[in-house]
């Protein structure tokens, strides 16, 4: 999984939660910045579930459970589409072949 490091700290940068929940420049930048320490593949993962902004809604979580489940579902679609058209991916497949 990828990760940015900032400082002292290392934060998962993957995707899923954290591409749901913070805004898409930051996320961009953040992944320019993984890319551009050359330090090999970078995978980006997003749960099927993530793209379904009408998906049934569980009563009764904690508000923090809600907001990590639900917040940014209705605009992954766009900012997926956009991440697709900045940046140029390929399956896992190929970069394991690449390697071994």
């Amino acid at each position: 999984m990828g990760v940015l490091g900032i400082g002292r700290w290392t934060i998962p940068w993957g995707g899923g939660a954290y591409f749901r929940l913070l805004p898409y420049w930051l996320f961009r930048l953040g992944l320019r910045r993984i890319q551009n320490n050359g330090t090999g593949c970078y995978v980006f993962y997003l749960h099927p579930w993530e793209l379904d902004p009408c998906q049934p809604r569980v009563k009764g979580l904690r508000w923090n459970h809600r907001l990590r489940h639900y917040w940014g579902l209705s605009r992954t679609e766009h900012k997926l589409r956009r991440l697709l058209s900045d940046f140029t991916f390929s399956p896992i497949k190929s970069a394991l072949v690449s390697t071994s």
